[in-house]
């Protein structure tokens, strides 16, 4: 399991292999995005993935727990020699209820699959987390590898966040 601090601090990765970098200059200017854990987690797997091997990412909803709160999101990545395998990662986030304490992120690849059977693996990670507490379908989003579509989704992910910290102040940490 690769595990990061908020500050993004990076890992080596379970085999050994380089963590693949976005070139800061080819990636899109992002502003305005919250200082939330799961906006310091999307920017682990633009990182460490790549926008344009990205087919499409799961969000699943935040959960409330006694020490705070925690998520989970798969992505489904285009493999380097098969365009009809996908990379799974799941990532997820665990942060402290105590906002001056860091978040811990983490983003483990749990190995290749079928572009078609990756949805499966989505509903595995479904019935996992059904035994904690009975959760919110995840909210499935196609990137097709396009910055534009992964920018859009930030600023639209930015934008629920910061309606619901308006009407709930807690969750503006």
């Amino acid at each position: 399991m690769t595990e990061r601090t908020t500050d993004g601090t990076p890992d080596a990765t379970p085999d050994g292999t380089p963590e693949r970098k976005l070139d800061r200059a080819a990636a899109p200017e992002l502003t305005g995005l919250p200082d939330a854990p799961l906006f310091a987690l999307l920017r682990i797997i633009a990182e460490r993935v790549g926008i344009d091997r990205i087919d499409r990412v799961w969000l699943f909803p935040p959960r409330r727990l006694k020490a705070g709160e925690t998520s989970v999101v798969v992505v489904g990545a285009y493999a380097e020699l098969d365009d009809h395998r996908r990379r799974v990662y799941a990532a997820h986030y665990t942060a402290p209820a105590d906002a001056n304490a860091e978040a811990r992120l983490a983003l483990d690849e749990f190995g290749t699959a079928p572009a078609d059977r990756v949805g499966r693996v989505v509903e595995e990670v479904v019935e996992r987390i059904k035994e904690d507490a009975p959760p919110q379908p995840p909210r499935a989003v196609s990137i097709d590898g396009d910055e534009e579509r992964w920018t859009a989704m930030l600023h639209e992910l930015a934008e629920q966040f910061l309606a619901e910290a308006s009407e709930n102040p807690r969750l503006g940490r």
